[in-house]
């Protein structure tokens, strides 16, 4: 089965990938519903990690398991392989946001702690915001492309992940 399509516009030719899949019916909610229980798994796997292997290796790998399963999305094969991508990456980011709650407070001094996880949190509503409509305008220019603007965030949120080396497992807060 052929991965990519050709397309001919205006005399340039462009390789897309392949999209096969049809719009999902009412009777498929239970499959978006199930794909959200794991997101519940994927805190509760966070928060495990987080109290007995440390927090920078776990964010580090469910960072890149998100990327996979984002490069995954761009590649139809059927329903089933989409809800079983789509649920690995719910429960890869569930792990990588639980393990960034939990993060951002230790790495602060404690002076400075509940200002500077209000500020991250505000500019994080403001993206939220910013972040949900651009979704939706830019799904009607292209649905690839809003999997590539994911993929450039992702990518973007793992190179912070490597660059940030202090693991905040076990130690006090009051020596931040």
């Amino acid at each position: 089965k052929q991965w990519y399509q050709r397309r001919v516009r205006g005399g340039a030719e462009t390789v897309t990938p392949k999209h096969d899949c049809t719009m999902l019916t009412q009777e498929d909610l239970w499959k978006l519903s199930l794909s959200s229980v794991a997101a519940i798994f994927g805190s509760l796997i966070g928060f495990l990690c987080a109290s007995y292997i440390g927090r920078l290796i776990p964010l580090r790998l469910f960072s890149v398991l998100t990327l996979t399963c984002l490069m995954g999305l761009l590649v139809c094969i059927s329903h089933s392989v989409t809800l079983a991508i789509v649920s690995a990456l719910k429960l890869a980011e569930a792990v990588v946001n639980t393990l960034l709650w939990i993060i951002i407070p230790e790495s602060f001094a404690t002076c400075l702690r509940a200002t500077a996880v209000g500020f991250v949190n505000g500019w994080g509503k403001l993206g939220g915001v910013i972040g949900t409509g651009m979704v939706y305008l830019v799904f009607y220019v292209s649905p690839t492309l809003v999997i590539g603007i994911f993929i450039a965030v992702t990518v973007v949120g793992l190179i912070g992940t490597l660059v940030f080396n202090k693991e905040t497992k076990d130690i006090e807060l009051a020596e931040v």
